[in-house]
């Protein structure tokens, strides 16, 4: 998804199919959320955030907060599923971010990190 000031947003949700009592449900089982800002004609990233529960050891849902200028790392948190928001609360944050931390003269890093 292409949002206001070229920011990109990353979406992949895994979801399951059920009968439940006869009636057809939906759960989600895997999300991930990241969210970039292209840098240069190679379209190398810079991170702003990532929200993901890929590791199927574990039922923890990450969030981390980049430095849009920088690429830095400035936050990483573990969620219960309760904690993980919806789109709307996703794009708020990343409203924020981007407002806390203006990106003009961000450097181009190497490439955006691999999820963890």
């Amino acid at each position: 998804m292409f949002c206001k000031q070229g920011v990109v947003l990353e979406v992949q949700k895994s979801l399951e199919r059920m009968i439940v009592s006869g009636r057809p449900q939906v759960r989600g089982l895997k999300y991930r959320y990241v969210v970039w800002l292209p840098r240069g004609s190679s379209n190398v990233g810079v991170p702003v955030l990532r929200y993901h529960n890929l590791h199927s050891q574990d039922e923890d849902y990450h969030h981390r907060v980049f430095n849009p200028q920088t690429g830095e790392q400035i936050l990483y948190e573990t969620l219960d599923r309760l904690q993980f928001p919806v789109m709307s609360e996703i794009l708020d944050e990343i409203e924020a971010v981007l407002e806390f931390y203006p990106t003009d003269g961000a450097r181009q890093p190497d490439g955006a990190p691999e999820d963890d």
